[in-house]
């Protein structure tokens, strides 16, 4: 047994369940704080912004859950194909 990995693995288990709710956090309650025309960012309203940054969050989320999940690893803790 390594020492630490209990740790470890708590970790990331704490992290995978912080990151999986964060896009559906984003795009339902964002559309009450965000929805207005004002500011314009990048050429667009802040709510059409906070859609689209919502959908990348979704995507980076999405991979870092997958990269954190264990069941993705191979018995000598490599990335499994």
């Amino acid at each position: 047994m390594i020492p630490g990995r209990d740790s470890v693995s708590t970790l990331n288990r704490v992290a995978r369940m912080l990151l999986a709710p964060l896009p559906v956090l984003m795009i339902m309650g964002g559309g009450v704080v965000a929805n207005r025309y004002e500011p314009v960012v990048l050429g667009m309203p802040f709510f059409m912004f906070w859609v689209i940054l919502s959908v990348i969050m979704c995507s980076v989320s999405a991979g870092l859950i997958y990269l954190l999940d264990p069941a993705n690893r191979d018995a000598s803790g490599n990335d499994a194909p």
